[in-house]
Order: structure tokens, then sequence, then C-alpha cells
């Protein structure tokens, strides 16, 4: 298999990691292909919809502890904050973190010369 075929095998949910990669020769390493994810805003998870918003927060942070505290941090204040933007950045946080518990193995497929 190539690099891209086994970086596309990596499951990650809202994230399609090679659908940002042109050329996979300038994603030498797990941070080169962060920068270039994230300079394409692919952590950036946008929840429409109340219901979804509502169910998303349901199912991954019931209390809103979380989501609340990820909004703190951006600065939000309580007035400008709903649903939506809660599983926004919760959703967005997840993501992220997901990618991040693939780095050793993204690491060694970048690596890997032999799947050139």
């Amino acid at each position: 298999m190539t690099k891209l075929e086994r970086l596309e095998a990596i499951k990650i949910d809202n994230l399609d990691i090679t659908y940002y990669i042109q050329d996979i020769e300038d994603v030498q390493t797990f941070d080169d292909l962060y920068e270039l994810l994230d300079d394409n805003r692919a952590f950036q998870i946008d929840i429409i919809y109340y219901s979804e918003a509502i169910k998303y927060l349901q199912e991954h942070d019931a209390s809103l502890h979380e989501s609340m505290g990820l909004a703190a941090e951006c600065g939000m204040e309580i007035e400008n904050i709903n649903s939506e933007l809660l599983a926004s950045f919760l959703a967005s946080q997840k993501v992220m973190e997901d990618f991040y518990s693939y780095k050793d193995e993204i690491n060694e497929i970048l690596n890997d010369k032999d799947n050139d």
C-alpha cells in the first residue's frame, strides 16, 4: 500500500486526512500533516441545527462541563453561547484528540521509505 492509501485507512469521524494532501512529498512528519490540516480548518467542525447539537451534546457531554470549559477557553461570554456552538467546540476538540491518538502510526507511515 502507498502512504496515501495507508493514511486513508485511518478512520476518524469528521476528518478525511487525505482530502487535504495535494502532494504526499510535502508531508514528511506528523507535524507537517497537522499544520496542513490546521491551515485548512480541518479540525473546525460545525454542528448546525439545534436538534443535531442537542443530540451530540447528550451523547458526548450531557453535563456540558467539557463544552462550557472549551467555550470559556475561547473567551466566549455566556450570552453568546448556544447548543450549536457548544457542540461544535466539543466536536472540534474530539476530532483533534482523535487525530493525535494516531500520531505514532502517522509518523510510521510518513517515515516508511519502502512505500513511497
